[in-house]
């Protein structure tokens, strides 16, 4: 349906043209002919331009998903640089055995041997750890938005 409004279209501005023009116009071929020609020009026009805006609106898209990409990665860097202050907020003691399970994938056990602690005792820091950042976390998220 489309289509066919967008060529009723282009024969409208041919008519449009024609009527414009009628007082210099010259037609050395029937005026079938002529319109016939002029509609095909029109199209030809037409589908050049579409061509061009459907290249730039390709350009743009593709622009934007690479904006996106950027603010993604921008945000995953200041969600790290957050996490990172949040953790060394926490006492020495909680910010080392986190860090061990976290970043160096050492579990309870080999920490407690590590640190001659109970396991229990890395598992109570582990927990105190993890409850402190996540309210760190939500109190900066709240206040970076609220703000």
């Amino acid at each position: 349906m489309e289509d066919i409004g967008i060529a009723q279209d282009m024969v409208q501005e041919v008519f449009i043209k024609v009527y414009i023009k009628k007082d210099s116009l010259q037609i050395h071929t029937s005026l079938k002919s002529y319109l016939y020609t002029a509609v095909r020009n029109q199209s030809l026009d037409y589908l050049k331009l579409n061509k061009i805006y459907q290249l730039h609106k390709e350009t743009l898209r593709n622009e934007i998903d690479l904006v996106e990409e950027d603010i993604n990665e921008i945000k995953q860097i200041e969600l790290e640089e957050k996490v990172t202050a949040a953790i060394k907020t926490l006492p020495k003691q909680n910010q080392l055995i986190f860090k061990l399970s976290r970043f160096e994938g050492k579990t309870n056990q080999e920490i407690a041997d590590i640190l001659n602690l109970s396991k229990r005792t890395v598992e109570t820091h582990i927990s105190n750890a993890i409850k402190r950042l996540k309210n760190l976390l939500m109190m900066t998220v709240f206040f970076t938005s609220f703000f």
